[in-house]
């Protein structure tokens, strides 16, 4: 039986670094990704809607972060390219905390950096700033959930 208490801990984690995030670095972050916010009025929706995506993602963290440290399977760096190998060769010699991060970056990069792309290829002005930005800021938070998760699980 899983444990819920990584999961609302990494959670909990997620949302309060996006609020520092953007009470510390709000007014540059919103030039570059060139948001306009509507006001107060929607404010409960949009934290209620950043919990249910903070949850998703980190109860999926949570599950993959077991699967991947309690799996036999060997893996090979033909089956791989060698940059998705590093993240996952070794992971029974690290430490809980760092498989953690390892696992975490692989699921940034095989999944997060390619939705970023695609959206970089169809946005109207090509804005590499911005794509940047917001891949840097979704690797930040996966470590910290991942982190949070290898801290409590």
């Amino acid at each position: 039986m899983l444990s819920v208490n990584p999961i609302i801990a990494a959670t909990a984690a997620n949302v309060i670094l996006g609020i520092a995030i953007h009470y510390a670095f709000g007014s540059e972050i919103g030039k570059i990704l060139e948001k306009k916010t509507t006001g107060f009025k929607d404010m409960p929706l949009r934290f209620a809607l950043e919990i249910l995506s903070s949850l998703m993602k980190a109860s999926a963290l949570y599950i993959a972060i077991l699967i991947f440290q309690k799996s036999e399977l060997s893996i090979s760096e033909t089956m791989l390219t060698k940059v998705y190998a590093w993240f996952i060769t070794d992971i029974k010699m690290n430490t809980t905390m760092m498989a953690s991060f390892k696992i975490a970056g692989f699921f940034w990069l095989g999944f997060m950096v390619p939705h970023i792309l695609c959206h970089l290829a169809w946005d109207e002005q090509m804005n590499g700033r911005k794509s940047v930005l917001k891949a840097a800021l979704s690797l930040v938070h996966l470590l910290v959930m991942a982190g949070v998760i290898a801290y409590f699980g």
